[in-house]
């Protein structure tokens, strides 16, 4: 009897140590297949994702050999169809060295996944091979941004925020470029403060921008003559410059924290992105966070800020980014009247021409249909009197233009008048 009592109890033991080799075999099986299932499913999510499949032919000593030049060599050549793809072709060639540099030599960035296939030799002595990979468009874009070949410029773009934090009721402000009072009352704004800035310069870092972070300290760190409440243009040239910044996030976060005066409890924020050398603005937001509560007491501002501000400066990046892409960021907004009966198959064809021939234009629209003539809206890299004298020098097949000499002084307006008429 005590003998089978033993049996028995040292073969339930094995059971329940079959039990638990099984229950951990089977979670390390399920976790192994869920790490798999997850990767896939993340790269078929990605809409920017290529999958693309090419052959290669090389000469080689070796399989070895030919397979990692066959690699290398169709790599290159996606990455560098791909790029000619996204920044045109006059771009490309003026920016080929920053190309094959910055880029091309490291694909492993934007091209996550190889699947290269098995080499064959030909009778000949060389080789062929097929290779499958992944190509990410959204960092690819992102590194092409940050080497500046969409703007023509060099490095991503650096952005000052100055940005005012008010309390409405009580009359507190904060401006990080005054610097602080470090008081109770500024508390609550530095908080907020804190929260917007954060939120923003990650939004701006995802598309490739860089946003100066503000120093939060009593003592403001620019030069005197510019801790001020409301800076002039030329203050905030010349504040730009000292941070070396080609862009400012200026901006208002106003809270209104009582009630007794019929008002909801909000806060209203205004942002916009503003150009430098022409003081053009390129983004700009507009949204009012409504409090969730009643009672003032309760309200949680630093928290409401922490989850509406993400939706405010990612819209504010892709306007950003936008533009940048474009290649309107430096550009002049120029009004160009062209007086003459014109089909819109010919506006259509001068609109392609002129962009065609003048690479300082990069985007023509219409916004203004009159009897006998259409005023346009041109982004062009240079001053009217630029534009002006490559109008005049440009040879366009199909039409004749003649300059208004008569209406110089539109200039002053950045307006400009052209008789126009098809060949």
């Amino acid at each position: 009897m005590k003998r089978k009592a033993t049996n028995r109890f040292w073969r339930g033991q094995k059971n329940i140590f079959c039990l638990i080799c099984g229950f951990l075999l089977s979670s390390l099986i399920w976790i192994f297949v869920f790490s798999i299932l997850s990767t896939e499913l993340a790269l078929a999510q990605d809409e920017e994702f290529l999958t693309l499949e090419e052959e290669g032919h090389v000469v080689a000593e070796s399989s070895v050999e030919a397979s990692k030049l066959i690699q290398s060599q169709i790599i290159s050549e996606i990455s560098r169809n791909q790029i000619l793809e996204i920044i045109g072709g006059k771009r490309f060639e003026k920016n080929k060295n920053v190309i094959e540099s910055k880029i091309v030599r490291f694909a492993d960035k934007f091209v996550p996944f190889v699947q290269p296939g098995r080499p064959h030799q030909m009778e000949d002595g060389s080789w062929t091979m097929r290779l499958s990979l992944k190509l990410s468009k959204a960092s690819l874009r992102r590194m092409i941004l940050e080497a500046g070949l969409f703007n023509d410029a060099e490095g991503p773009a650096s952005i000052l925020p100055l940005i005012s934090f008010v309390d409405r009721d009580s009359g507190v402000s904060l401006h990080w470029w005054m610097g602080s009072t470090d008081s109770a009352d500024e508390r609550l704004l530095d908080k907020v403060s804190q929260l917007a800035h954060e939120t923003l310069q990650s939004e701006f870092a995802q598309q490739g921008f860089h946003l100066i972070r503000p120093t939060s300290s009593r003592y403001s760190p620019v030069p005197a003559p510019y801790r001020i409440e409301r800076l002039a243009q030329s203050d905030l040239k010349l504040l730009a410059d000292y941070f070396k910044a080609p862009l400012v996030l200026k901006g208002d976060v106003r809270i209104r924290m009582n009630e007794s005066k019929g008002e909801p409890l909000s806060c209203h924020v205004k942002m916009q992105v503003i150009q430098l050398g022409n003081f053009r603005t390129v983004a700009e937001v507009t949204r009012i966070i409504e409090a969730r509560e009643t009672e003032s007491s309760e309200i949680d501002w630093p928290e409401l800020v922490r989850k509406d501000m993400p939706e405010i400066a990612k819209d504010l990046a892709n306007q950003l980014l936008d533009v940048w892409q474009r290649g309107t960021l430096n550009a002049n907004l120029i009004s160009l009247t062209l007086r003459g009966p014109l089909s819109p198959k010919q506006l259509n064809s001068f609109k392609a021409s002129l962009q065609q021939e003048l690479s300082e234009v990069k985007t023509v629209k219409e916004r203004l249909f009159e009897p006998g003539q259409v005023r346009l809206e041109v982004d062009y890299t240079g001053d009217i009197n630029q534009l002006i004298g490559r109008l005049k020098s440009v040879r366009l097949p199909e039409f004749e233009l003649r300059y208004d000499e008569e209406g110089r002084n539109r200039s002053l307006a950045k307006t400009l008048v052209l008789d126009i008429r098809a060949r």
